[in-house]
Order: structure tokens, then sequence, then C-alpha cells
């Protein structure tokens, strides 16, 4: 078990200290992308698959969920509760992971626009029995989450282990680290060319972040580019270069042989006009991203995350006319096919204030 990841078996003591608990089918495979890359002239470019980590939910929260859920079962918590939009895959995953863990989900949400996926993933967490709060936005939900947390404690009452969005907590982050380090040995192996610049959805941040401490950690000079997806306020490059610092700081902490390292927001490298003005409203670039990687490589993005940074890195390849350099696209997507938790189920079931997202019309019927 201590030596099961590959940061445990470079810091012993973090493998003593650290909660962890498999979660993840790991190493993902690094793949070229030769179709796509014909078509943009370009010989090496390639993908990292995390959308093949598991056969539950699969994407970038598997690796974040390791830690965060030993660390629920560790407290004795049986519960989770954390906040997105009404149809985040980040609700899913833990909806999902909660219920084959005998844990109970809690999502605090705010609306989001109407899409497919939405409706796809508000479903589940209806069918898996998954508990709602519902605010109008962030800081009221923040308000409610405050609010639920101080009611249970006046009340003596057992509360649910709290889960930032994303899963972008300290232990979270560490997930990413270990990517790093997976990643490294990959091209120790000769399983890929190193890559020049490598390319993820920043969202909640602790992907990014914990890429960053672990190409450090590995010492690979791999320029890290991510593509903001959430509003500037919550994600920026002074929230990376935290994130990245506060990871790097409680790894240290746990093991004083874990480096000293530090990021300055001017180092974090963030594409941030691809966002497109509201979290989960698709763009015309992003739709176009999806419709290129489908026809050439037959593989899938979403409009709201991968899609637009998929069309940031095809953006960024144009812009520096890239051909021999080698870049790595990070897939952070979910592509289980998860239909079965809601065969038989009718919307009609669902709370009236997720209803609406199945009798309004579809935000972009195109996706």
């Amino acid at each position: 078990m201590s030596h099961a990841r590959l940061l445990f078996q470079q810091f012993p003591l973090l493998a003593e200290k650290l909660p962890w608990m498999q979660l993840a089918d790991l190493p993902t495979p690094v793949q070229r992308l030769p179709h796509l890359g014909q078509h943009l002239g370009m010989s090496d470019l390639w993908i990292k698959r995390d959308d093949l980590d598991s056969k539950l939910y699969s994407g970038n929260k598997p690796r974040k969920f390791e830690f965060i859920f030993a660390d629920v079962k560790r407290q004795g918590c049986t519960g989770i509760l954390t906040i997105g939009s009404a149809g985040s895959n980040h609700g899913a995953a833990t909806t999902l992971f909660c219920c084959r863990e005998g844990l109970q989900p809690t999502l605090a949400l705010v609306p989001q626009p109407v899409l497919s996926y939405v409706r796809q993933n508000i479903f589940i967490n209806y069918c898996r029995q998954a508990q709602f709060m519902f605010a109008p936005n962030d800081p009221v939900n923040v308000l409610n989450v405050m609010r639920f947390y101080l009611t249970k404690k006046i009340k003596g009452e057992p509360a649910p282990y709290f889960m930032y969005f994303g899963g972008s907590s300290l232990l979270g982050n560490v997930g990413f680290v270990e990517a790093g380090l997976e990643l490294a040995e990959q091209i120790k192996r000769g399983e890929m060319p190193l890559p020049k610049y490598l390319f993820v959805t920043t969202g909640s941040c602790g992907s990014h972040a914990g890429l960053l401490v672990g190409l450090r950690l590995a010492r690979l000079p791999i320029e890290v580019i991510g593509v903001r997806i959430v509003p500037k306020i919550v994600t920026n490059r002074h929230v990376v270069a935290l994130h990245a610092n506060r990871t790097a700081a409680f790894l240290h902490r746990l093991d004083p042989s874990f480096p000293r390292l530090h990021y300055r927001a001017a180092e974090i490298n963030l594409i941030e006009n691809f966002y497109g003005g509201q979290y989960g409203r698709p763009t015309e670039e992003g739709k176009a991203a999806i419709r290129l990687f489908r026809e050439t490589e037959n593989q899938a993005l979403d409009p709201t995350y991968t899609g637009k940074t998929f069309a940031a890195m095809l953006a960024f390849i144009k812009r520096r006319r890239l051909t021999r350099e080698p870049v790595l696209y990070w897939q952070t997507l979910n592509t289980v096919d998860l239909s079965a938790y809601t065969a038989g189920r009718s919307p009609e079931e669902l709370p009236p204030p997720l209803r609406h997202y199945f009798t309004e019309p579809l935000y972009d019927p195109e996706l």
C-alpha cells in the first residue's frame, strides 16, 4: 500500500501521514493524436488520457478523490457536502463515488445554462439520492453552506465533510502532484517525448497547481498552460500560484525532505480569453474544437471545460505556428457511459428547482 503511488515511493514518510485509498486506475496512457496532428501540420501532438482513469466516473476527479475520500473515512464522516453548479461534473462524480463508498452526498448548487450534459448530471444526482441545497448565486450559496454547518454545530449534530468545489483542497491537489510524477515516469520510459507545452483546464485550480508542483519536483522544463473556464475573481494567476505554494508547503510540513518550492503569479501561464463570459456558456470556438476532435480522432470534449481548453490550444498552435514542438493536451473529461444510472426513471420526479432544467429549451440545441 505504501508504494502504490510514485509520490509515496519518493517520500515514504508521506505514505505514513497522508490519507489515501485507491480510487483511480493509474497510470493513464499517453497517446499520439496522429489524425489531428496531420490536420494541423504537427508531428508531435499528444493526449494524456485521464478519461480512462476510472470505470465509475473518469476525468480529473478520481485522482483528487483518492486523498479526499480517504480523509473522509479517517475522520469518521458519513457524508460529503460540496458546492458547484446545478449540473456540474464535480457534483456527479462526488455523488457516484459517495454511493460506492457508502457516504451521503449533499450538493449546494447554483444555476447554469441548460445543456444536455447538465441534464444528465442533475438526473444522476437525483436518482442516486443526493441531497440538494439551492441558491441563486455563489455568494448566497456560500452563506447557505455556512448557515448549514453553524446549525449542525448548535444542535450538536454530526456534519458532513466539506469538499471545496472541484475537489481543489490541499489533499485534492496532491492527486495532481502525483499526476506530474506519473507523466515524468512515462517520459523517462520513452512513452512520449518531453512536451514543450502542456495544456490543462483551469477551473478550481487544483489540477493546474498540482501539475506545477509535480513537474517541478520531477525537474521537467514543461510549460504548463492553463485555460480559465470560470470567472476571473475565482480563478487567476494569483490563485493558481497560491494553490501551488500551499500544496508544496503542506507536503514539506509532512515530510521535511520534500523540497521547498515557490511560485510567483508572474510565472503562471493562464489563457483567459476563452471563458465565454459565463460559466457553462458554450462558445463558437469551443464547439468548433469539439467537432474537430470528434471528426479527426473520434474522441469527446464538452462545451464547459475541455472544449474551451482545446480551442485555446488550437489557437495557440496556430498563432505560434508550431510544427515540431511536442504539445500535450491533458484530458480531464469523464467519458464513462452513465445512462444506466437513470434507466427507467422520469425527470418528472425531480423537485421544482431542478425540474425546469428539463422543461426549458436547451441553451444550445447543437450540444
